[in-house]
């Protein structure tokens, strides 16, 4: 640390504890004797005064002037340790974030991936479902016309049968007519015969009748 004293006179503030002493905007020291001659001046290099008397009450950029280099020096190795560190914790924290960013843009990827795999895979379903229902209704619908089919199959049927069974009877009526009436024929033909048999004929009659019985049997 340098020695606290006028660049004008020399004078020393050790000695003079009393004895103002100035630093100026140009960077000088000057004490309150040498500065009262120049009055409005720089006592060293003559330009305008501007300065603050040196006391406890310095402002800091201007006290820092005034303390040990060294000292100085040690703040600025902790200064730039601090820094270094603080620069290298970001610089981390910064690739911890691409890598997480690298992370989730694979995971992304392949979230993709699989959603356009199920959407594919979906739409075959879809499409599976949808021939199933075709088939469905194609079956159904040729269940229905058969059915159709059947019911007309079967009015026509009982159609048949009641016609059928009236033509029997009808014939069956005609027939036992005409047995009676073959019958009575021969009951006729044997009373007026002229061989002089009449049971013999009778007898004749009788068997024709039971011929025409097995026959429409």
């Amino acid at each position: 640390m340098f020695r606290l004293h006028c660049n004008k006179c020399g004078q020393l503030k050790a000695s003079e504890p009393n004895r103002p002493f100035y630093i100026t905007r140009c960077q000088h020291i000057a004490c309150g004797v040498c500065l009262a001659a120049q009055k409005t001046l720089c006592p060293i290099c003559q330009r305008p005064f501007q300065g603050t008397e040196i006391n406890a009450s310095l402002p800091s950029p201007v006290a820092s002037y005034f303390q040990d280099p060294h000292h100085l020096l040690e703040l600025w190795k902790r200064i730039s340790k601090f820094q270094h560190e603080q620069v290298a914790s970001d610089n981390l924290h910064f690739w911890h974030r691409q890598q997480k960013a690298k992370d989730v843009k694979r995971d992304l990827e392949g979230l993709t991936k699989l959603s356009a795999t199920l959407s594919s895979k979906n739409e075959r379903e879809k499409q599976k479902i949808n021939k199933i229902r075709d088939y469905i209704n194609h079956y159904e619908r040729a269940l229905e016309s058969d059915r159709d089919i059947s019911g007309e199959i079967s009015n026509s049927s009982h159609g048949l049968g009641s016609n059928t069974s009236s033509s029997l009877a009808t014939d069956n009526t005609m027939s036992d007519e005409h047995l009676r009436s073959l019958m009575n024929m021969s009951l006729s033909s044997s009373g007026s015969g002229s061989d002089g048999q009449p049971k013999t004929k009778r007898r004749r009659s009788a068997a024709d009748v039971n011929s025409v019985s097995f026959f429409h049997l």
